[in-house]
């Protein structure tokens, strides 16, 4: 499934993490995240708590384009433990796929509590 996202062969290598971020010691966000490993080789050295996954992989994929989907889920019971939230709470899940010089740079789900946020925007 993961290789046919980022149209790559089976066995191509992919990383993944999986980051809690917390505001005010509350969990608000789980990104769940895997990555090119052709354009950001370094991304399993990078110090998260000094950077974010994002702010790296502009610096080494420059975006070229982006697609994403929210939904409203209720939380598998890991993703719940980790926000500290109820299985049967709400969540708003924003899908996303990055591009970078022609490929998939990253495929991102990132989980929100639905009590605790809300996506805003305008230009």
């Amino acid at each position: 499934m993961l290789a046919g996202e980022f149209a790559v062969a089976v066995g191509h290598l992919l990383f993944h993490s999986v980051i809690v971020h917390m505001e005010n010691e509350l969990p608000i966000q789980v990104e769940d995240r895997w990555v090119n490993s052709t354009l950001a080789p370094d991304y399993l050295q990078q110090d998260f708590s000094r950077t974010t996954p994002n702010e790296y992989l502009m610096a080494v994929a420059p975006l070229q384009s982006v697609n994403y989907r929210i939904e409203a889920l209720s939380p598998p019971r890991d993703i719940a433990d980790m926000l500290h939230i109820a299985q049967k709470e709400a969540c708003l899940v924003l899908h996303r796929k990055t591009l970078s010089r022609g490929s998939v740079a990253s495929v991102v789900t990132m989980w929100h509590p639905g009590s605790r946020y809300q996506f805003a925007g305008g230009f």
